[in-house]
This record gives structure tokens, sequence and C-alpha cells, in this order.
């Protein structure tokens, strides 16, 4: 179960990897090395988590899925986007909007990130 200090949250690695699970899946790169923030549609790097020591808005964290949900911290409830992406968010409640992008298929471009 996460941990609430203060204003930060600090999850457990079973979370971070249902996070990661829950994160839009690109079709042609393998899902556990890559997969794509839903809000600015950019691949993320499972090796690259935000912490505080490695802060780079283009590291993933853990965002709750609906924000309006009573238990907010379960396992169905959680997704990996961009850190910098988390001031993006239109909606408390972005399943709707996560489920439509689930339906594109997601290509990597390899040519454009070598």
């Amino acid at each position: 179960m996460a941990k609430i200090t203060g204003n930060e949250v600090e999850f457990n690695t079973l979370e971070l990897n249902l996070a990661w699970e829950k994160a839009i899946s690109l079709e042609n790169v393998d899902p556990n090395k890559i997969k794509m923030c839903y809000i600015c549609k950019f691949h993320m790097l499972k090796e690259n988590y935000y912490t505080d020591k490695t802060a780079d808005i283009l590291y993933w964290t853990v965002d709750l899925i609906n924000t309006k949900q009573p238990e907010l911290f379960q396992s169905d409830n959680l997704i990996a986007i961009h850190q910098g992406c988390l001031i993006f968010r239109k909606k408390p409640n972005a399943a709707k909007r996560i489920e439509k992008i689930r339906k594109v298929k997601w290509l990597y471009d390899e040519e454009f990130h070598q």
C-alpha cells in the first residue's frame, strides 16, 4: 500500500509494476521496456522512474485514473505517466479517455528516436 508522508506518496514495487502494466502499450516495442504516456502520447522508458534524485519531467511516475474513487490507491486505479504531464490532466476521472486511447494502434517511431 502506498505511504503518504506530507505532500509525498511513496509506492511499493508491486504498485509501480501495476501502474506500468496499465500504461498504454506500443505495438512494435517490448512493453516491459517502453510504454506511452496517455496525456502527451510520448514514450516512457521503464528504467526512467521519477525520484527526487532523478528529477526530469519525461521520467514516469504513478497517476490515479479516477481521483473521485473512495479507495484511491487500489491497483486498478494506478497508471504510469510522465511526471511533467500531471499538470495537464483535464478531468478527475480519466477512465474514458484512457479507454479511447487504448482502442487506437500506437507505434514507436524507432527511426526518429535513434
